[in-house]
């Protein structure tokens, strides 16, 4: 438990963006079972959550790109930007050690 404290500043942003990057890919094949204005509340709850990631991507993206590719690209996005993250904390040496405890 304090492995996962003493490195609380790399841990919680990568679980918020591993979530929002699943729940992405889930919308993506909800998407495929529901319409876009869905009363469905678990569906309603998807795009809440990933909305806010889905805009930007939107925005970048052509108009010619249909609204599930955009889902799918989100995904990608956000993959990306936890790779990022990863690589800048690893430059940092602020990730938590493959092997906990001491050798020897």
């Amino acid at each position: 438990m304090t492995a996962l404290l003493d490195h609380w500043i790399f841990h919680v942003p990568n679980y918020l963006l591993a979530i929002l990057m699943y729940m992405a890919l889930g919308r993506f094949v909800l998407s495929f079972l529901f319409p876009r204005n869905a009363p469905n509340v678990l569906f309603r709850a998807f795009v809440t959550i990933t909305e806010p990631a889905v805009r930007p991507v939107r925005f970048i993206t052509p108009a010619a790109v249909p609204h599930r590719i955009v889902l799918l690209f989100t995904f990608l996005w956000i993959f990306l930007l936890r790779v990022a993250f990863f690589m800048v904390m690893a430059a940092n040496n602020l990730i938590p050690p493959l092997v906990s405890g001491t050798t020897g």
